[in-house]
């Protein structure tokens, strides 16, 4: 991990960040990444997958899949469930996601903001080597134009672990430079819950949700 935060400091702060253990609108995430599954979906990736809480939801949903957790904190990774995820994968070590191959789907649940961006990009091209052709790879992640962050609301900004906060034109943008396809932006968050996620006026999200596909 080359970056100018050390990897112990970017573990202190996200061991720090408790709020995603607690985040009642976890488990409905989940649900709306599985609306972008494949029909013969095999193996999943959840990426960051914290406690595992998530990972509970795809497991319920799709009770056959091969599910791999990757986290950074072994604090968390040592609480997985073996009769959830078949596989985990330690992200404080390097390399350890070259053994994967033909992964249909990863998942990535308010993570992206925890990465610095650099290594963020890196993973991204990681991603693409280790994707099956016609693979998705799914992510939510806070929207810092959402008008609870403008009115000082909202702590997307100003939270520790949050490094790497990206709005939904500079995401899209990145995804296609690194060669995906970005095949859907729609909003996510707790608001989801009361208007849909494709309302007309996307400020009103708290997060958005995105799906690519290798081009």
């Amino acid at each position: 991990m080359s970056t100018d935060l050390s990897k112990e400091q970017l573990i202190k702060n996200n061991e720090a960040q408790v709020g995603s253990e607690t985040d009642s609108f976890t488990l409905k995430r989940y649900e709306q990444f599985t609306k972008f599954f494949n029909g013969n979906v095999k193996t999943v990736v959840d990426f960051g997958c914290n406690t595992g809480r998530g990972g509970v939801v795809l497991r319920n949903i799709y009770p056959e899949i091969k599910l791999i957790g990757a986290e950074l904190l072994l604090s968390r990774l040592n609480q997985l469930s073996k009769e959830v995820y078949n596989e985990t994968i330690d992200l404080s070590k390097d390399d350890e996601l070259s053994s994967l191959k033909d992964i249909d789907i990863i998942v990535m649940g308010e993570v992206a903001e925890h990465i610095p961006f650099d290594i963020f990009c890196n993973y991204l091209k990681q991603f693409t080597s280790i994707l099956s052709k016609g693979g998705k790879l799914i992510m939510t992640t806070p929207n810092p134009d959402s008008y609870l962050v403008k009115l000082g609301r909202d702590n997307v900004l100003t939270d520790p672990s949050h490094i790497n906060i990206m709005s939904k034109l500079f995401f899209r943008t990145l995804l296609e430079k690194l060669g995906y396809k970005v095949t859907k932006v729609e909003g996510s968050g707790k608001m989801s819950n009361y208007v849909g996620t494709n309302f007309p006026l996307f400020n009103v999200y708290g997060s958005y949700l995105i799906v690519a596909e290798l081009a």
